[in-house]
């Protein structure tokens, strides 16, 4: 009992000392390595497993999905296209749901820019954006948890540039008052 004690004390005493203690946090897809990844094909229309990484990073991006259980209990009927405005990511999308009818988001990518029926196994979506960022010769600690640090990232890039946007408005309103 007082081993475990005197052995609970030092290690405690080591990790405020910063000895043991190494955190591994997801590296976020910087701008230029999103730009990088569509040039690369490892994003876009080119092939079916090409679209799979654009619909799982811009799920990450744009609605925060991390883990693979948020990713596996997705499914088509969630997303809904009545925009009628075409982008290159909308169109990516709408086509990828067109072909694959309702279901599992995921489906197994197949040769060309076909897409099976079964759902993309567990090990596969816990691996997309890791192999997506070695596929494209990024250097880094790139998992899916890359893709959520992406999405508040860019959430706070924007929110700050709103904020700052307000303050001057604020500013010029006081000025023009005074």
């Amino acid at each position: 009992m007082n081993f475990r004690k005197t052995q609970d004390a030092r290690m405690k005493q080591l990790a405020s000392e910063g000895i043991g203690v190494s955190l591994k946090q997801a590296d976020p897809i910087t701008p230029e390595q999103d730009n990088a990844l569509w040039e690369s094909d490892n994003l876009g229309k080119a092939s079916s497993q090409a679209i799979i990484h654009t619909l799982f990073y811009y799920n990450c991006k744009l609605f925060g999905l991390r883990g693979h259980d948020d990713h596996r209990n997705l499914q088509t009927s969630y997303f809904h296209s009545e925009c009628g405005h075409s982008s290159r990511l909308y169109d990516i999308y709408t086509g990828y749901l067109h072909s694959v009818g309702q279901g599992p988001f995921y489906r197994r990518p197949l040769e060309g820019c076909k897409f099976g029926t079964q759902p993309i196994g567990i090990n596969k979506l816990y691996s997309i954006m890791k192999n997506m960022c070695k596929n494209a010769g990024f250097e880094g600690n790139f998992s899916n948890h890359s893709g959520k640090r992406t999405s508040a990232k860019s959430l706070y890039h924007v929110l700050s540039l709103l904020i700052c946007h307000a303050q001057f408005k604020n500013w010029l309103r006081l000025q023009t008052v005074a």
